[in-house]
């Protein structure tokens, strides 16, 4: 495996709701020789001096269960969340996870959600760009889509 580049991807997506296409980062360039790895997640809310909380989910496939960490589940390759309460004293929390294994070869998909209003996330993912064999390509696919 050759690395190649960083890509940073940064938006907004909507929270509590779910589009399977708006959802979508389109990675795949029709190549089974290149993928990304997610290496950096970062979530926030667009309003950060509200009270907020927020819960993202970076998988492989589309994953329509809005705030529902599965680690089980090998779609799934990254996990973020953000609270942030002034009311009760300024209580903060910004945390995540990413599986130091994943490998995306097809598309990704972003999903979030929040106990309050659907409001805004900005997201922040950074992705290292990778060459491989077709056959290595071919076997991330098939490990994304496995069941443990």
């Amino acid at each position: 495996m050759k690395y190649v580049s960083s890509h940073i991807l940064r938006g907004q997506i909507d929270t509590g709701t779910y589009n399977g296409s708006e959802n979508r980062i389109q990675l795949f360039d029709g190549q089974f020789d290149t993928g990304f790895k997610v290496v950096e997640f970062k979530i926030s809310p667009v309003q950060p001096l509200s009270n907020h909380d927020l819960v993202s989910v970076l998988s492989t496939h589309e994953n329509s269960a809005l705030g529902e960490y599965d680690f089980s589940n090998q779609e799934q390759v990254a996990w973020a969340q953000y609270g942030i309460w002034h009311d009760t004293g300024l209580f903060a929390v910004r945390d995540d996870i990413i599986d130091e294994d994943n490998m995306i070869v097809m598309d990704l998909w972003i999903n979030s959600y929040t106990t309050g209003d659907a409001t805004q996330m900005n997201y922040y993912i950074k992705l290292d760009k990778y060459n491989f064999s077709s056959w290595e390509g071919a076997l991330s696919i098939v490990r994304n889509q496995s069941q443990g």
